[in-house]
């Protein structure tokens, strides 16, 4: 073998629509200065893996997937020494990273300030291809390769490794959102889907000091889940409750007015329908849920404007965002058991069965263990 020692199975996305494969990569055998390999312990697979796994986003083909990954380092490149809080690393350290690389020269990451806006930005597991060396920048892999520069986290001995990859793309992303929307102490907030990223968006709610919390999903399974992580009221949408039923229920639930917050962490666009409706006048409205295009819904500007609606979009995460998930965790994970989260493991092998899983909403979260 050229270059490598042996070789990695990965599972890669070949197309758009295409059957999920498990292929072989070489591990690398030397790294670029400032570059990290780490052997994989836990890898999650997010909804939005299934939406690229079905085209909808552009993406460079073949890529391996995965963009929430724990790992044990195993080897660094020169000069890599420190994690991004100048804490000393090692090999055997675990460490989180963040999925996104920006330039941090553009007008986006100098001006505005919106790293996740980098027009240079590359993203584990989603714009990064296998096509070509060192191939395995997708957490879906028995080892992934940090490129230089990336945005490393030496992760703290007391929090799980399980705690972590059960919301490790769902805690950055609704901290992303909640700090462009603001939940405040007094709230109410009317959470559209009970996924990773509503399951943490709830906790969130809890600890911020929301008055009411009410979580709408149609897996039952996910809605026992917020019960049990404290959600006042449940609506659960397959309960032969039509839209006009589900605004009316949390109208009532909100003292007739409506929430303060609500926040769409679904991915369906016709969340949107019920979503401005279930605000209070002069509310606001987060839509976090829609990474990828799943497609267009029909809105009433007039809604928007007699109802003084405020309407925000929050697209990733930035490094500051897996930080804050990284300091909140440490404090909540006990208190809310993220690990259970966690319903569906699998090997890499088992890839296509595990997308199909996820895919058919049988899983609260399914991770592959290599």
């Amino acid at each position: 073998m050229n270059g490598c020692d042996h070789l990695v199975k990965a599972a890669v996305l070949t197309a758009p629509n295409q059957p999920i494969e498990v292929q072989e990569f070489p591990r690398p055998e030397k790294l670029e200065d400032g570059a990290a390999l780490l052997k994989v312990d836990l890898a999650g697979i997010c909804g939005t893996d299934i939406h690229l796994w079905h085209g909808r986003l552009k993406i460079p083909y073949p890529v391996i997937p995965g963009h929430e990954t724990v790992g044990t380092l195993e080897e660094m490149g020169k000069g890599l020494e420190k994690d991004l809080l100048g804490k000393p690393l090692s090999v055997g350290d675990r460490i989180y990273f963040a999925s996104g690389v920006d330039c941090g020269r553009c007008y986006y990451c100098q001006i505005a300030k919106e790293q996740t806006r980098c027009i240079n930005r590359k993203v584990y597991g989603i714009t990064l291809s296998c096509k070509s060396p060192p191939y395995l920048f997708g957490g879906h892999s028995e080892y992934v390769y940090l490129l230089p520069k990336a945005y490393l986290f030496r992760v703290p001995e007391d929090l799980p490794t399980e705690s972590l990859v059960s919301v490790g793309c769902a805690a950055p992303t609704i901290i992303h959102g909640i700090e462009v929307v603001g939940v405040e102490a007094g709230d109410s907030v009317a959470i559209q889907g009970a996924g990773p990223i509503g399951l943490f968006a709830l906790a969130l709610a809890k600890e911020s000091g929301a008055s009411t919390t009410v979580v709408i999903d149609s897996v039952k399974e996910r809605l026992e889940v917020a019960r049990e992580m404290g959600a006042d009221f449940l609506i659960n949408t397959n309960d032969a409750i039509s839209p006009q039923e589900r605004v009316q229920r949390v109208l009532d639930l909100t003292d007739g007015i409506g929430a303060d917050v609500v926040l769409e962490c679904t991915g369906s666009p016709n969340a949107l329908d019920d979503g401005l409706l279930m605000c209070r006048d002069s509310g606001r409205y987060l839509v976090v849920g829609h990474f990828t295009d799943r497609g267009t819904t029909a809105v009433n500007p007039h809604l928007i404007t007699r109802k003084q609606l405020k309407i925000y979009g929050s697209w990733g995460m930035a490094p500051r965002h897996y930080y804050k998930a990284l300091k909140i965790l440490r404090t909540i994970h006990r208190k809310y058991h993220f690990e259970k989260l966690i319903t569906h493991t699998f090997s890499i092998e088992k890839a296509q069965e595990a997308f199909e899983t996820v895919e058919n909403r049988k899983a609260v979260k399914a991770v592959f263990k290599p």
